[in-house]
């Protein structure tokens, strides 16, 4: 017993060590804004928020709806990660409190994760690697340096892990999940598929009165929300999200999609069923590749096909629903054709499985006879996973510090951005995400300048933007209009090179 205690007080004390390591090892990626389209969404709702604006979206990056510039942020995004940065966003630099509170969910993932093998009865050898692994982990460490909603996802799903793991048959257990659900839903748009994989899991355990328990849970949180889509949007499981099945790529609804008329979901599979499906293909081997690549299992993937199909010695079959959970979060991102970002999306397959699978290697290392091969297969085992993680650690470090400059180019842009437009005044330009994160300032993107330059004056009636801001490269395109007296020149942003031109309606 004190035995036991002692590994258990052991375990934990090394948890803390290594969430406090790999938090240090963290700062110096903290030093940029690490720009990217979804943390200028989720920064730019949080601060109109703050501001006393509404739940409104004022960056205006695609046409598959005809909303205004400042439109609605409902449908648009998932809610409660931006709700959560409000209190952050105040200040003069809300992107590095909201990369802050990022980190913060981060540790906390990896703690529940901590917490979920111990519950599991992994071993505390088990717990500890796993922790390291999940904390140092490239992917993980890209997503809680950017302000993302991975971190605060994989939260609620080792939560729910945690809570399901305790008793499968327990209604209490299945409400308190179907709460969990609930506000993973608010949090990313690949949620409805843990409901898929516990409905599922309490099927496969004949618990039907437990999940009758789970879904009524989930209908009493989501029902209300559900209600406010359909007021606001029309259609109560209106999502951004549904425009990935009326398009082979999502670029094809920003810059190039104004004019276009979009077909229905059907329509759109019916004509291109061929493609789609070798493209999603294409995309389930990537993502497989992904998984067992570098970035993520790479050492431990014979582990991971190993575990599923045997429990270890005296083991109840409590990892179940995480299985189940990483299939169907495999699954959703491999057919969905529009979009293809592997270590994204692949990250909560990982995390999930990354403790089952563990303690399978932990197994198989344990058949060694001797202590000292043991530890030498750990060493060996670890010290690759090292090589993979620092190499990419490394890659990462270079990509956000190479941003340094143009951090620095677009604040001594800022100053004259400030002079030139007024603090309202709705941008287009090509880059509307880069607009509203540096300049802060509603924006929508131009129209593709080589495509449809026909349609930029029933673009600049129907959007109204009071500035358009251009590359140099693309002044040639605008030029018809400035010779017809809609832009004028205002200002050279040199440090960024950029034009500003204002929009102005010629005299009939």
């Amino acid at each position: 017993m004190v035995r036991t205690s002692n590994a258990r007080w052991h375990g934990i004390t090394l948890t803390a060590v290594i969430l406090a390591l790999s938090g240090l090892a963290r700062l110096p990626y903290l030093e940029q804004g690490n720009l990217s389209p979804d943390a200028a969404d989720y920064l730019n709702i949080a601060c109109n928020v703050a501001r006393g604006r509404g739940l409104v979206h004022t960056i205006k990056w695609h046409f598959f709806t005809s909303d205004e510039v400042r439109h609605s942020a409902i449908g648009e995004r998932p809610l409660l990660y931006p709700l959560l940065l409000v209190p952050l966003c105040g200040g003069v630099y809300p992107a590095r409190a909201a990369q802050y509170a990022t980190l913060l969910f981060a540790a906390a993932a990896v703690a529940l994760g901590a917490a979920w093998a111990q519950r599991m009865g992994y071993g505390w050898l088990a717990v500890v690697i796993c922790a390291g692994l999940l904390a140092f982990n490239p992917g993980l460490l890209m997503y809680s340096v950017y302000p993302s909603t991975e971190p605060l996802y994989l939260c609620w799903l080792f939560t729910i892990l945690l809570v399901v793991g305790r008793n499968a048959r327990s209604h209490r257990v299945a409400c308190l999940a179907g709460l969990l659900t609930a506000l993973a839903y608010l949090t990313r748009p690949s949620a409805p598929m843990i409901a898929v994989a516990l409905c599922l899991w309490y099927a496969h355990r004949r618990a039907f009165s437990t999940l009758v328990c789970y879904l009524l849970t989930l209908a009493v949180f989501l029902v209300p929300w559900w209600a406010i889509v359909w007021v606001v949007r029309g259609n109560p499981f209106y999502s951004l999200q549904n425009f990935h099945l009326v398009v082979r790529d999502i670029t094809e609804g920003m810059a190039a999609g104004y004019g276009v008329t979009f077909p229905g979901s059907i329509e759109f599979l019916s004509a291109h069923a061929w493609e789609v499906t070798v493209k999603a293909g294409k995309q389930t081997f990537g993502y497989l590749l992904q998984l067992l690549g570098p970035t993520y299992f790479s050492v431990l993937a014979v582990a991971l096909f190993l575990r599923p199909f045997r429990p270890l010695e005296g083991e109840a079959r409590t990892d179940g629903p995480c299985f189940a959970i990483a299939l169907v979060h495999f699954a959703l991102p491999a057919v969905t054709w529009a979009t293809f970002d592997t270590a994204r999306f692949m990250l909560p397959c990982f995390a999930i499985l990354l403790a089952p699978v563990v303690a399978e290697m932990c197994h198989l290392v344990g058949q060694l006879p001797m202590k000292r091969a043991r530890v030498a297969a750990w060493s060996l085992i670890l010290a690759a996973i090292g090589l993979f993680y620092a190499d990419q650690w490394a890659q990462l470090y270079e990509r956000v510090t190479s941003r340094r400059t143009v951090d620095q180019a677009m604040q001594v842009a800022r100053i004259e951005f400030d002079r030139m437009v007024e603090q309202e005044a709705v941008v287009a330009c090509k880059d509307p995400f880069s607009i509203s994160y540096y300049f802060d300032r509603p924006a929508v993107v131009l129209p593709d300048l080589a495509k449809r330059r026909d349609q930029l004056r029933r673009f600049l009636e129907e959007y109204r933007p009071s500035y358009i801001v251009v590359q140099p490269e693309d002044i040639q395109a605008v030029s018809a209009l400035a010779a017809d007296g809609w832009i004028h020149p205002v200002g050279w942003l040199g440090s960024v090179q950029l034009e500003v031109l204002r929009v102005t309606t010629p005299a009939p």
